[in-house]
């Protein structure tokens, strides 16, 4: 399981990835 401290991060890493891709 993820945690907490590195949700955000995985978060803003995804985000980034669907503005990369779009």
């Amino acid at each position: 399981m993820v945690s907490a401290k590195y949700a955000p991060v995985k978060l803003s890493d995804d985000l980034k990835s669907l503005i990369v891709e779009n």
